[in-house]
């Protein structure tokens, strides 16, 4: 058993019987990340009042959550399988559940996920499911319950019976500042979605907007009101 303590990230790791076990004191000394035994050299730094578990089978990942709110409940499980990938969180507001996976049985590499701070999230899962994509979210962002924001299609891609090539390659997913996401939304890859927007509930954005100030809404989504913002 091999122990070892970071003072910058306040983590102990431990590795016991080939895995490696990360343990946070701004948790309380809970668990709060394992490793398989062929991942080396992941960073992990979590703020306080967080309620957060990962799973990491990879090398050379790049984790940052910043602190949560005292008085709210934040939970946040993370699962990345794959190499050179980063997770940045800025300090959140508050989180009842937001889930990310970066690859899945499937290795993802050199793919972000990157969210700005005071984020609200009801229930969230971010996918992260091909090589080389960022997935961003801008500041102040709501997203309501049961809604997925999707980038990539691993291991199943739809490709070209002639030529081979995959068809609509991802692009990443860019959301801006200030938007809110209604219930049972669904983002998909290359979705560009500008500041100060609000996507209706049931909705699944394809696309990518330019405009800023309106509302989102349908399957596809198609700009349906005008000069709007929400508070």
């Amino acid at each position: 058993m091999c122990i070892k303590y970071d003072k910058k990230t306040k983590l102990i790791k431990i590795n016991l019987f080939g895995k490696s076990y990360s343990f946070c004191l701004n948790s309380g000394f809970l668990p709060i990340a394992k490793e398989d035994k062929n991942s080396k050299n992941n960073y992990i730094e979590i703020g306080k009042y967080l309620n957060f578990k990962a799973k990491i089978s990879g090398s050379n990942n790049k984790v940052i959550i910043k602190d949560a709110l005292k008085d709210r409940q934040s939970k946040i499980r993370l699962n990345i399988c794959g190499n050179n990938n980063t997770v940045f969180i800025d300090n959140i507001y508050e989180c009842c559940m937001l889930e990310i996976d970066v690859g899945n049985f499937v290795g993802v590499n050199n793919s972000s996920v990157i969210i700005g701070k005071n984020l609200i999230s009801v229930d969230c899962k971010i996918l992260a499911y091909q090589d080389d994509t960022p997935i961003k979210m801008g500041d102040n962002c709501m997203i309501s319950q049961n809604v997925t924001i999707r980038g990539g299609e691993k291991p199943h891609r739809v490709f070209n019976t002639i030529t081979h090539e995959y068809l609509e390659p991802t692009e990443g997913i860019s959301i801006g500042n200030h938007v809110w996401i209604g219930e049972n939304c669904y983002i998909t890859k290359r979705a560009k979605i500008p500041n100060n927007v609000v996507i209706a509930a049931n909705s699944c954005v394809t696309k990518q907007f330019s405009e800023e100030n309106v509302v989102i809404a349908g399957v596809p989504a198609a700009i349906h009101a005008r000069d709007v913002n929400w508070e």
